[in-house]
């Protein structure tokens, strides 16, 4: 067995999903989910992220031997508590709004400028954003792609020094 060939298809089992069944909650054909399984077409990061956004299960996890639920391994009553969790944030981002979820971002990366790590700290975040646009598809690959060619320029300007 090659690592994360069979994965996939312990996930489907632990959730009750047909191969169907789980190819039409992430988006891929029963086909691509049965050529994972059977090992004759390797896992892509897009269809495990497109497993943890739909399932929560770790994404890396799924490019090892059994799929996990933080460190645990995947229950059918992970699933449950995800959808929960999802349900009750989407819930307090419609009350409260995107930016109250911000804020502790914002406080943060006050803290790394105050403390003199301003620089590694907006890379990161630029980083992070660039590759949730991606795994969410909410911008299109070009839009990351300048996303992620900012990140470089910073990093790689002459004047811009970095601490350390």
């Amino acid at each position: 067995m090659i690592n994360g060939q069979n994965c996939l298809g312990r996930l489907r089992e632990t959730l009750g999903l047909t191969r169907s069944g789980l190819a039409a909650k992430i988006g891929a054909s029963p086909h691509t989910v049965r050529m994972i399984e059977k090992g004759g077409l390797k896992l892509s990061r897009g269809i495990a992220n497109r497993c943890w956004v739909e399932f929560g299960v770790n994404i890396n996890s799924l490019f090892g031997s059994e799929p996990k639920y933080n460190s645990k391994r995947y229950e059918r009553i992970h699933y449950r508590h995800w959808q929960v969790e999802r349900r009750y944030l989407e819930s307090e981002l419609s009350s409260k709004g995107a930016r109250a979820f911000i804020e502790p971002f914002a406080e943060v990366l006050e803290r790394a400028h105050e403390n003199g790590y301003g620089y590694e700290a907006m890379l990161m975040l630029g980083s992070a954003l660039a590759e949730m646009t991606n795994i969410l598809g909410i911008v299109d690959p070009a839009e990351v792609s300048k996303i992620k060619e900012s990140s470089e320029i910073i990093k790689n300007h002459p004047t811009i020094m970095p601490i350390g």
